[in-house]
């Protein structure tokens, strides 16, 4: 046999092999590549057919990959005959594997010529209408037992294979009712006969893999069809029958696979398509699972609570799936009927598997599988309130036992779930640190929700029970793993129901006993070296973080001391993490309960001081603490003493910076950390020196005018060793002139005082700024102006009006023309341009309109900018060009300015042309930044902008358009008249002139 290209069949065959036992990635995708060409040619079918026949298994399983390939590539060009001719082959091609060489061997061959024979039913079902014909035929025809399974193994194969490769496609409804016919009608006949047959162990699972694929393809079928397979009873009476637990065995010699599978199929019908059962088959399912004496008591004591449960670790946590897939369906009416005594046994079964014995995470998982269940259930007393309160109704009485009974329920869960976040020793826990926090998170969700539905009394038995343990934690040490899930459970109600209005917690009182109880004593007794005790750590300071509310208060202050001094230790001796944990909490305290913290500020100063000298500090815990420190002197009110913490701060952080700089010229990366660090603390510092709230709630008028004229003076020269650590920073030591970060810092530093209202120790003149980014720009690249173009925005955001024009322009001939060339090469540096132009523009345009820069340079820069490929760059100067044509903000010359340029001096025309052209290059999701454009063009100018898009899509010399269409393209433009409809013409212009849909005028 000859191929194209003068191919044999010999060298193909060699091809094939070769494919399989070579291990050269080159080679293979090579041989890849030609085989492939092969398959898809005209010659694949003859192809498939010849390496069918074949003796080597390579060659037969790269035959049926052909068949599938060109089944694939000619779905549309088979005739009938074609159809029933490749049928012919490949059922002789699996006839001719089982005759010659029985199942086993070929399995991988014969699956894949099933999903074959799939592939030319999924596309000519009404010509190849009854697949499993042939071998039902052949089945009905065997005298032996042997022939028989062979038969039906291959019957439930195929039937599988069909459902599950049909679910994956779009099909017409004609194919589901063919499928119902002829398919679902045998195989219900198979499995009915399989019930009398005492099959093998093989065809058994067989069959429950077979009806596992046809429970989600009858979910499909019924929601794309009007075929109905209601209860399908054979089937679910099958699954009734492998319900039993006659493999279990301790010698492992046997195995419980069929219940396995059982019980997944099961949960499949019950979470895919709980019509299959119908109500007879629901109940016998519930009683199967619950009531004593049957399968769900059996398998609970020989498997769940027996020492099998690890050997079967799958089947249980399936067993316990399917039960709760089960109840869930019908949640509302376990909730209802929880007096009852039937509900009582099942939630008696209920809790004692979730009660399972072992570490949740490491030896079991069973509580964790139940924690949304347990949560679900509690939340349907919740968002149900008011059907049960109608379903007693009548009788207040039993509804007084019915809350008593759900809170006795809850309780138990929440006493199961306290037990089971106890943490484990150490050695265990971390190799499964991050699946056992995560769990312990879930349970905290579910003690929310048990809040949520019982209220205080909960929080109460919390409190109560941790005041009783660290009362006892003296005697016994053991009450540690106690106290600390405890803490860790209110921690998490506290901080949940207190984020959003902290000020009106209810827990006040309860967290006042907590602290009148001597907790603090009993952690200031614990090693902070101890690894074992890292998390019992992390528990109480997450606490200290939630209940800021209440130290803030009257009764919480005279703990502030005693907190402190507890967290600085750790801070300076603990490991990393810790350090880290208990940097957040301390910043927490110290801005949420700043005026109560003043009479601590030496120990505080005394910790920074420690955190400067030492490099060996993570950066982000001694930036916490300048800014902690700093929040709290904020409190203090007088500008003399703050000025002079500041001025000692600041100088401190200066002068450490300058001797690591004089002795280093260099740079390495743990010295730039360390340099970084420093001067984030002075950003962290200048950030908190921020008026916290309104002014006038913060300061009386008198203390702001102290304030204001003492920082006018600055005598304590705060704001000069400012400037010289900005200067220094960024400017002065050459490893960081380009540094980024550095610049950014320098920057963000200015920037935190431009908004306040009166002057402050970061407040500085316009002048002084400026002045610093025109010094700053001359020694820096490209890279620092994102962080200067900022600075420069927010101070015109905040002082446009006090701004002088040629100030202005100094500036930006300094940080922008004389820049151009190397602004145009980096994407960033473009996009912080256009939009600070914007900003001014929407602020007050008249302090950049009649600049000679703004005509010569800066509208062609943003003329440029319309053509970007990149979003970032689109959004600005979609921004800009809106705000130059709108000029809400504009005087009358500004407008009339700009009209001028655009209806005189060729603006218009020049921007409409660069737009249009612009647009139709663009990517589709950047289509929506260029509607406000032409939207504002065409409200703006509707007499000139029809002119000006008739020559710009003529310039465009686009093969699609030709004067007529171009005048019904802009002429339905011009009648939106800027109105949002604007957007579907314009699409549609889009869409058509870049080929994704037909060019017809009438679309339009």
């Amino acid at each position: 046999m000859e191929m194209s290209e003068g191919r044999s069949l010999e060298s193909v065959i060699n091809h094939v092999e070769r494919l399989y036992s070579s291990r050269d990635p080159t080679e293979v995708n090579s041989l890849q590549i030609e085989l492939q060409s092969l398959q898809k040619s005209e010659y694949g079918l003859e192809l498939a057919n010849v390496l069918m026949g074949q003796n080597s298994a390579n060659c037969r399983f790269f035959g049926a990959l052909t068949y599938g390939v060109a089944i694939n590539i000619r779905r549309d060009k088979f005739s009938s005959g074609d159809v029933l001719s490749l049928v012919g082959n490949m059922e002789g091609h699996i006839f001719g594997l089982i005759s010659s060489e029985g199942l086993e061997g070929n399995m991988v061959v014969i699956r894949k010529l099933f999903s074959d024979l799939s592939l030319l039913f999924i596309f000519h079902s009404n010509t190849y209408s009854d697949p499993l014909k042939i071998f039902y035929e052949n089945l009905g025809a065997s005298d032996n037992a042997g022939s028989k399974e062979a038969w039906i193994t291959l019957i439930l194969i195929f039937a599988s294979i069909l459902v599950e490769d049909v679910s994956k496609h779009e099909n017409t409804t004609a194919i589901h009712k063919i499928i119902y016919d002829n398919v679902f009608l045998k195989v219900n006949n198979i499995v009915t006969g399989l019930s009398d047959l005492g099959s093998s162990l093989k065809i058994h699972l067989l069959a429950l893999d077979c009806i596992n694929s046809w429970v989600y393809y009858i979910s499909v079928a019924e929601a794309n069809s009007e075929v109905r397979y209601d209860c399908p009873k054979n089937m679910v009476n099958y699954l009734f029958d492998s319900l039993n637990l006659s493999g279990v065995s301790r010698s492992s010699d046997e195995s419980l696979e069929p219940v396995n599978k059982t019980l997944l199929v099961f949960t499949e019908i019950s979470e895919m398509n709980p019509r299959m059962l119908d109500r007879e088959s629901k109940l016998r399912l519930h009683s199967s699972l619950f009531e004593p004496g049957n399968f769900g008591e059996e398998f609970m004591s020989k498997v769940v609570f027996s020492d099998l449960r690890l050997e079967y670790e799958d089947e249980v946590g399936n067993f316990v799936n399917l039960i709760i897939v089960f109840l869930q369906n019908d949640l509302l009416n376990l909730a209802k009927q929880i007096l009852e005594e039937p509900s009582t046994y099942k939630i008696k079964v209920l809790l004692s598997l979730t009660n399972i014995s072992g570490i949740p995470m490491i030896d079991e998982t069973l509580s964790d599988q139940f924690l949304t269940f347990w949560e679900d259930f509690i939340n349907i007393f919740i968002d149900d309130e008011e059907s049960f309160r109608i379903v007693f109704e009548s009788e207040p009485n039993e509804f007084s036992k019915f809350i008593n009974r759900r809170n006795e329920i809850v309780s138990e869960i929440c006493g199961i779930y306290w037990n089971k976040i106890h943490l484990p020793p150490f050695a265990e826990l971390e190799p499964v640190k991050v699946e056992f926090l995560h769990y312990r998170s879930g349970v905290a969700d579910l003690f929310i929700a048990a809040y949520s539905l019982v209220s205080l009394p909960l929080y109460d038995r919390l409190t109560s029970k941790l005041i009783e343990d660290t009362n006892s934690l003296g005697k016994n040490n053991n009450m540690l793993l106690d106290i600390e899930s405890t803490l860790y459970l209110i921690y998490k109600i506290t901080e949940d129901y207190t984020f959003y209005d902290p000020d009106n917690s209810p827990f006040g009182s309860f967290v006042g006993k907590i602290f009148e109880s001597g907790i603090l004593n009993s952690f200031g007794n614990l090693s902070t070296n101890d690894n074992s005790l890292k998390y019992f750590y992390f528990t109480f300071n997450n606490f200290l973080a939630s209940v800021t509310f209440y130290l803030k208060g009257e009764h919480g202050k005279e703990f502030l001391g005693p907190i402190l001094r507890l967290l600085i230790p750790m801070i300076l001796g603990g490991s990393t993490s810790l350090s880290l944990n208990v940097s957040k909490t301390m910043l927490k305290i110290c801005q949420e309960c700043s005026q109560n913290l003043i009479p601590y500020t030496s120990d505080i100063e005394a910790l920074l001081v420690e955190m400067l000298k030492n490099p060996g500090v993570d950066a982000l815990i001694r930036q916490r603490l300048f800014s902690s420190y700093t929040s709290i002197i904020q409190y203090l009110k007088n500008p003399v003493e703050i000025g002079k913490i500041l001025f000692y701060m600041i100088n401190e952080i200066y002068n450490s910076a300058a001797k690591v700089m004089s002795a280093n010229s260099s740079n390495n990366e743990e010295l730039e950390d360390y340099l970084i660090s420093l001067i984030s603390c002075v950003c962290q510092i200048a950030r908190a020196c921020e008026i916290p709230e309104e002014i006038d709630e913060f300061y009386t008028p008198e203390e702001q005018e102290i304030v204001d004229n003492y920082w006018k003076q600055d005598p304590s020269n705060v704001k000069d060793v400012v400037l010289r650590i900005i200067r220094l920073f960024s400017i002065d030591f050459p490893p960081f002139i380009h540094n980024a970060t550095c610049t950014e810092k320098c920057c963000n530093i200015l920037k935190s005082g431009v908004r306040e209202d009166i002057n402050g120790p970061f407040k500085f003149p316009i002048e002084i700024i400026f002045n610093y980014l025109v010094s700053k720009v001359e020694v820096s690249d490209t890279g620092s102006i994102p962080s200067i173009y900022s600075l420069v925005e927010t101070v015109i955001v905040t002082n446009y009006n006090r701004i002088e024009r040629e100030v202005l322009q100094n500036l930006i001939d300094k940080v922008f023309t004389q820049n151009l060339e190397a602004l145009k090469s980096d994407p960033y540096a473009i996009k912080s341009a256009v939009e600070l132009f914007a900003v001014i523009l929407e602020r007050k345009p008249s302090l950049i309109l009649d600049l000679p820069v703004f005509q010569s340079t800066i509208l062609k820069f943003s003329l440029d900018g319309l053509s970007a490929n990149e979003n970032f760059i689109i959004k600005p100067v979609s921004r800009f060009w809106v705000a130059i044509i709108s000029l809400k903000k504009g005087s009358e010359y500004d407008h009339a300015l700009i009209r001028d340029l655009f209806t005189t001096k060729g603006g218009g025309q020049q921007l409409c042309s660069n737009l249009v052209k612009s647009f139709i290059s663009a990517a589709r999701s950047n289509l929506d930044y260029y509607y406000p454009i032409f939207r504002n063009l065409l409200g703006k100018y509707p007499l000139e902008s029809k002119t000006w898009f008739l020559q710009a899509f003529h310039d465009l010399n686009h093969e699609k358009l030709n004067d007529h269409l171009i005048n019904i393209i802009v002429n339905k433009i011009m009648i939106t008249r800027g109105q949002r409809s604007a957007h579907d013409i314009l699409k549609k212009v889009w869409l058509q002139l870049n080929g994704l849909i037909e060019f017809n005028s009438k679309n339009f």
